[in-house]
């Protein structure tokens, strides 16, 4: 499922940039990839990575760009129950249940940046609106120990997906390799509504903001 809304949203972004590829100066393919840093202490960091185009307004002395992307991240959450008691014969058990959790992300983001030039530097902020398609994967694991054996009692899974709004801020900054290429590094804050998820039969309910940092490597090429 998530592969297949990637594609769909990648068309549905991309499709109209490209045809916008035949304009003059200011036109830009921007990739992005990094780490997204849930603001959830209890979440593990995952990956981030973004495709899009932009087209910069004031190309030459300064930075005034729009620009529309698509992109991907993931987060993971893992949770551990324990417990004690006494079985019938008296012998200690431990019984253990987990339970792991994956968001895959497909976010759509347009912004605007502004930014100033120095020699081959370039330093810009910025802002914009995104729409989030989310999906979570659950697996639920059981087992019992006691003095002498252990029994895997059984494992499972289930899914569901939501789509919610945000917007983000940024900044960073990017060196010229060339009059074409350049690189750089960028930081961005996430803030995004509550997803509302249901798991087993609406037993397991998980809702929860996005709300996070990405930090990435930046590579682009200007037309």
């Amino acid at each position: 499922m998530k592969k297949k809304i990637l594609a769909v949203a990648a068309a549905f972004l991309l499709a109209p940039m490209m045809a916008g590829l035949a304009q003059a100066d200011g036109g830009y393919m921007i990739g992005k990839a990094g780490v997204y840093i849930p603001d959830d202490s209890e979440v593990d960091t995952g990956f981030n990575g973004e495709i899009g185009y932009g087209f910069d307004l004031l190309p030459g002395p300064g930075l005034l760009a729009f620009e529309g992307s698509v992109g991907y991240f993931n987060a993971e959450q893992s949770e551990d129950y324990y417990y004690n008691s006494g079985s019938p014969n008296y012998y200690g058990f431990q019984d253990r249940y987990e339970m792991e959790a994956q968001a895959d992300v497909v976010p759509l983001s347009v912004s605007l940046k502004a930014g100033l030039e120095s020699g081959p530097f370039t330093f810009y902020v910025g802002g914009g609106v995104d729409l989030f398609f989310v999906s979570m994967e659950v697996k639920y694991h059981n087992s019992y120990r006691d003095d002498y054996y252990y029994y895997d009692r059984h494992g499972y899974s289930d899914d569901d997906n939501d789509v919610i709004f945000g917007g983000h801020v940024m900044a960073g900054t990017t060196f010229d390799i060339n009059d074409r290429m350049f690189v750089g590094l960028e930081a961005k804050y996430l803030a995004t509504d509550d997803m509302d998820m249901s798991f087993y039969g609406g037993q397991d309910v998980i809702t929860g903001d996005l709300n996070g940092v990405t930090v990435s490597g930046v590579f682009g090429f200007r037309f």
